[in-house]
């Protein structure tokens, strides 16, 4: 069900430039983010508190690459993304594990948005919802759980000149289940898996709340072929 989301949107993407032509205001568009991240990972946090030193999953810095479409006189997009978010480190530390963790979150999906002019070609606010498969992992390519993920999102755009537009967006993210985290040491053979401190697999569902600001640039639009 998850992949055929994914690829009715990469459909979407790819026909609605037909649609385009027709209207004559829709075309591609690029957009580029910062945002201050702030993740939720209960199960997580709980083992956290549990071994008593005093560490709590730290807060964040994203980036978000997005190309896009807009279509039906721009009134909708497909956007498809690839982020990534790095957070403050941590000690995991009990009687099965033993690491320093340096938290960080990206993946890539696609994201439906439907756009609501405010005023006149200078201001509008966006609505998305979308999917994507990410990949969570506590230190460098380890500690790693991997799920697909729904995204929903909400911003405002307001346009500071020709094609450029400035927005602030917020965004929430969560997996759509929840896994284990696969061992953060290759050489760890007591298991493949990531240990509580009741010697159980750490298993989390991956959310986060993110504020976000940046820039879409509209790019021009393509001339038929043989056009002047």
């Amino acid at each position: 069900m998850k992949r055929t989301l994914v690829a009715v949107i990469i459909a979407i993407a790819i026909t609605s430039p037909l649609r385009g032509e027709e209207e004559g205001t829709d075309t591609f568009y690029f957009k580029a983010t910062l945002g201050y991240n702030r993740p939720i990972i209960p199960a997580l946090s709980d083992e956290l508190d549990k071994q008593g030193l005093g560490e709590e999953l730290g807060q964040g810095g994203g980036l978000n690459i997005s190309l896009g479409r807009s279509f039906l006189n721009r009134s909708w997009a497909v956007e498809l993304s690839a982020y990534v978010s790095l957070y403050t480190s941590f000690r995991y530390l009990n009687e099965y594990e033993d690491f320093y963790g340096d938290m960080r979150h990206f993946g890539f999906g696609g994201v439906v948005t439907k756009r609501f002019p405010l005023q006149e070609d200078v201001l509008a606010a966006v609505v998305g919802i979308g999917a994507a498969y990410g990949r969570t992992e506590l230190i460098s390519g380890g500690g790693k759980l991997d799920v697909f993920e729904g995204i929903a999102l909400a911003r405002a755009e307001r346009k500071i000149r020709g094609n450029i537009w400035l927005l602030a967006e917020f965004a929430y993210t969560t997996g759509f289940t929840e896994d284990a985290f696969d061992s953060p040491y290759l050489e760890n053979i007591s298991g493949d898996a990531l240990f509580t401190s009741d010697n159980e697999a750490l298993e989390a569902r991956f959310t986060c709340l993110e504020f976000r600001v940046g820039v879409i640039v509209w790019l021009p639009k393509s001339k038929p072929y043989g056009g002047r």
